[in-house]
């Protein structure tokens, strides 16, 4: 059915689904059979005890097959298989990968990507050659090939790596799933930063193991919270008018819902959706130096959530809050795009970060995760279009016990500077100002001193002076990941959209210089 297929979310489609019964009561019917079958499948995978690591979660059935062919393999034996490339890397099959690393029975994964159309399926699908061994038949190293496009790709010794189950309990100790290195070299500087970095959150260690106190939300749901949102046509036929960019009548308040294309690195209004004609386009026009300058300009959203909704899903929450951009790619200009937001509205696609610290140590954290080495090691993580939780508890995060007071001074007035650029983030200003102190504040940013009525006023948006602190922060956070100048040579060839960018404006890779 056409309508259903092209339902704007799922309570409009099942809404449908259930008018079927009388206007289609053949299709009705025919779907209520397929349902059965699919839930009996289901049910069968889930309890017959045959396939206890993949039955489980959102069944798919590459996952049941491929323990069946390990399940099979007699002592001495081998399987080969073709599979899609998420055994090793997904949430979901990490239990079944697991096992197979800390029983040894792992012998090689080689990951293509179809761009050559080598099956007559999308371009953008991954699959893998999983070999696999019985229990006599281990080889104690794993050998490992990522991204590769043709068969002769495989006789690249620069594109193959191994790794120890021992290597791969370091990198995901929560998963135990495979990091993608493109090459050799990718693989040796990521092995050698988490020799020295732990990861986020390392559950394994319970509390210890966390020692910024992270938590994350995912606030609300485009598809199941749909019912919450309203459009600025719906809110203005209902009376309210618009103040800044919340729609207000009377004491009711409905706030902005931000989505990640709204925001960039230390950038809480990149993108608007003002004069913006379809929900659904892949980018929003980026904001003009214009409106940078203006410290009281707000971005539009396309949908507005009542206040009391935000307040109940952000119990506790400060006015102010991080977001990153979970829809995002490994060949993107950036992958990591992490933002302070004012604490508004926030879709499932644009997950909130927590860090139980105070306000100026967050910061800390805050620019770790926006450093360029950060994302050269996220890249080496990432095989999806979502940056899941998972992903980001096992990234190499240097701890608060790294900061010594030298550090701070040098990082938090960067960040703050690069942060505080409106209005609309004037709460976690005073956050900062508050722990701080005035003379604090006026000693850090002496052209920008508190007013005499005690507001931190916003700093003047300007590029070049942007760049340069983002300059300073990275080639800082290289120092502090203890990489050598000839690998952040390497690493910073491996962002090429940063340097075609830079040498089209620049004439040349002023990033990298």
């Amino acid at each position: 059915d056409p309508g259903v297929a092209g339902a704007r979310n799922a309570a409009e489609r099942n809404r449908m689904i259930k008018a079927l019964k009388a206007g289609n009561p053949a299709l009705h019917a025919e779907f209520l059979a397929a349902k059965r079958s699919s839930e009996c499948e289901s049910l069968f995978i889930r309890t017959s005890g045959r396939f206890p690591l993949t039955g489980t979660g959102d069944i798919n059935t590459y996952t049941v097959f491929s323990e069946l062919a390990r399940r099979v393999i007699a002592p001495r034996g081998r399987a080969g298989i073709i599979v899609p490339t998420g055994i090793a890397t997904d949430a979901t099959t990490a239990p079944f990968f697991g096992d197979m690393v800390e029983s040894g029975s792992l012998v090689s994964l080689y990951d293509f990507e179809n761009k050559e159309v080598i099956f007559p399926i999308h371009r953008s699908f991954k699959f893998c050659l999983l070999t696999v061994a019985g229990s006599e038949a281990g080889t104690g190293a794993f050998d490992l090939a990522f991204f590769l496009h043709r068969i002769d790709d495989l006789h690249d010794d620069d594109r193959h790596f191994t790794l120890t189950p021992e290597e791969i309990l370091l990198i995901n100790p929560n998963t135990k799933n495979s990091p993608i290195f493109r090459s050799k070299r990718d693989a040796e500087i990521t092995k050698a930063v988490y020799r020295r970095v732990p990861v986020l959150v390392n559950e394994e260690k319970g509390e210890a193991g966390n020692p910024w106190g992270v938590s994350f939300l995912r606030m609300f749901d485009m598809a199941g919270d749909s019912h919450l949102f309203r459009t600025r046509e719906e809110m203005e036929a209902a009376g309210f008018m618009l103040d800044g960019n919340r729609f207000v009548k009377g004491d009711e308040v409905w706030l902005p819902l931000y989505e990640g294309k709204m925001i960039w690195q230390y950038d809480h209004r990149y993108g608007s959706f003002h004069e913006v004609e379809n929900h659904s386009s892949a980018q929003l026009p980026t904001t003009v130096s214009e409106n940078y300058s203006n410290a009281n300009y707000q971005i539009t959203p396309w949908y507005w959530v009542l206040s009391s909704e935000v307040e109940t899903r952000c119990t506790g929450v400060k006015k102010w809050t991080f977001a990153y951009r979970g829809v995002t790619n490994a060949t993107n200009a950036r992958t990591i795009i992490l933002s302070l937001i004012p604490c508004y509205a926030v879709n499932h696609n644009t997950p909130c970060v927590f860090f139980n610290e105070e306000t100026f140590k967050q910061l800390l954290a805050y620019s770790d995760l926006n450093s360029l080495i950060f994302d050269f090691i996220s890249r080496n993580k990432y095989n999806s279009t979502f940056m899941s939780f998972f992903i980001l508890k096992q990234l190499p995060v240097l701890p608060p016990s790294t900061y010594t007071p030298a550090l701070i001074e040098y990082i938090a007035p960067r960040v703050i500077e690069l942060t505080y650029t409106a209005w609309d983030l004037e709460l976690f200003a005073r956050d900062v100002l508050a722990e701080v102190g005035v003379a604090q504040w006026n000693a850090w940013f002496p052209a920008n001193p508190v007013g005499d009525d005690g507001t931190p006023r916003p700093f003047v948006w300007d590029e070049e002076r942007r760049f340069d602190l983002r300059c300073d922060l990275d080639a800082l956070y290289f120092h502090l990941y203890e990489i050598s100048r000839d690998d952040v040579d390497y690493i910073m060839e491996t962002f090429p959209i940063v340097k075609r960018k830079d040498e089209a404006a620049y004439g040349s890779y002023r990033t990298k210089e």
